[in-house]
Protein backbone atom coordinates (compact mmCIF):
# COMPACT_ATOMS: atom_id res chain seq x y z
CA UNK A 1 0.00 0.00 0.00
CA UNK A 2 2.76 2.11 1.16
CA UNK A 3 4.68 1.66 -2.67
CA UNK A 4 1.30 2.15 -4.53
CA UNK A 5 0.96 5.45 -2.45
CA UNK A 6 4.42 6.58 -3.58
CA UNK A 7 4.40 5.33 -7.05
CA UNK A 8 0.75 7.29 -7.69
CA UNK A 9 0.87 10.29 -5.30
CA UNK A 10 -2.72 9.35 -4.56
CA UNK A 11 -3.81 8.76 -0.80
CA UNK A 12 -5.54 5.07 0.09
CA UNK A 13 -8.50 5.12 2.31
CA UNK A 14 -8.39 2.12 4.98
CA UNK A 15 -11.80 1.15 6.34
CA UNK A 16 -13.24 -1.29 9.17
CA UNK A 17 -16.12 -2.92 8.77
CA UNK A 18 -16.93 -0.21 6.23
CA UNK A 19 -16.17 2.43 7.69
CA UNK A 20 -13.31 4.91 7.72
CA UNK A 21 -10.21 4.51 10.50
CA UNK A 22 -7.49 5.89 8.35
CA UNK A 23 -5.94 7.31 5.63
CA UNK A 24 -2.60 7.20 3.61
CA UNK A 25 -1.66 10.07 2.07
CA UNK A 26 2.11 10.90 0.49
CA UNK A 27 4.24 13.88 1.43
CA UNK A 28 3.18 17.03 0.98
CA UNK A 29 5.86 18.92 -1.53
CA UNK A 30 7.44 20.92 1.14
CA UNK A 31 8.56 18.00 2.99
CA UNK A 32 11.99 17.12 2.24
CA UNK A 33 14.10 14.29 3.16
CA UNK A 34 17.05 15.89 4.85
CA UNK A 35 19.73 14.03 6.30
CA UNK A 36 20.31 14.20 10.81
CA UNK A 37 24.13 15.05 9.87
CA UNK A 38 24.43 18.55 10.60
CA UNK A 39 21.20 19.44 10.87
CA UNK A 40 22.30 21.54 14.20
CA UNK A 41 25.01 23.10 12.17
CA UNK A 42 25.02 26.63 14.17
CA UNK A 43 22.51 26.11 16.83
CA UNK A 44 25.13 25.36 19.47
CA UNK A 45 27.72 27.41 21.51
CA UNK A 46 30.65 26.46 22.81
CA UNK A 47 31.43 29.53 25.56
CA UNK A 48 34.65 28.05 27.08
CA UNK A 49 37.30 25.29 26.03
CA UNK A 50 35.82 21.95 25.58
CA UNK A 51 39.22 19.84 26.45
CA UNK A 52 40.85 21.61 29.58
CA UNK A 53 40.79 19.80 32.59
CA UNK A 54 36.83 20.56 34.76
CA UNK A 55 39.64 20.92 37.78
CA UNK A 56 42.83 22.14 38.42
CA UNK A 57 45.03 19.27 39.42
CA UNK A 58 45.52 20.81 42.57
CA UNK A 59 42.21 21.21 43.42
CA UNK A 60 41.86 17.25 43.39
CA UNK A 61 45.23 16.43 45.49
CA UNK A 62 43.93 18.81 48.43
CA UNK A 63 40.70 16.62 48.17
CA UNK A 64 41.68 13.49 48.27
CA UNK A 65 44.34 14.00 51.74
Amino acid sequence: MLEEVRKTKEPILITKFGRPVAEIVPPSSNQQCRSWLGSMEGEIQFLEDIVAPVFEESDLKERDE
